[in-house]
């Protein structure tokens, strides 16, 4: 009987959940006045358009807070995504995209009717 490192019952593939610990992330205004680095994130947008300078000035303005620069494109990422929401059109759904397909065929059916009913 061989054992290999790499068979299915070897104890060092068993997968186990890795279970990493979340930190807080401290993006309080260190000085007085200073405002919180979410709010000049959300200041810093454009509806919901982020220009590609103002993000770089975004992640300068994180590393002079010793804001870690994962955090504060999660930061970012997170302010994207609820102004994005908040600008959002609803697409319609496949009974309004129905109903109106159907109303132009039939509009368009029944003008035919009565040009059909003047010529003959």
């Amino acid at each position: 009987m061989s054992t290999c490192a790499f068979s299915p019952n070897s104890p060092s593939l068993v997968v186990r959940p890795r279970l990493v610990r979340s930190r807080a992330v401290d993006l309080a205004p260190r000085y007085h006045g200073e405002k919180p680095y979410q709010q000049v994130v959300t200041e810093a947008f454009d509806g919901p358009v982020l220009r590609l300078s103002r993000r770089m000035k975004l992640l300068e303005i994180a590393d002079d807070r010793h804001i870690r620069r994962g955090d504060a494109l999660d930061v970012i990422e997170t302010v994207r995504r609820d102004l994005e929401s908040k600008h959002a059109i609803r697409r319609p759904g496949k009974a309004g995209i129905f109903a109106r397909h159907f109303a132009a065929f039939a509009a368009a059916y029944a003008v035919m009717a009565l040009v059909w009913c003047l010529v003959v």
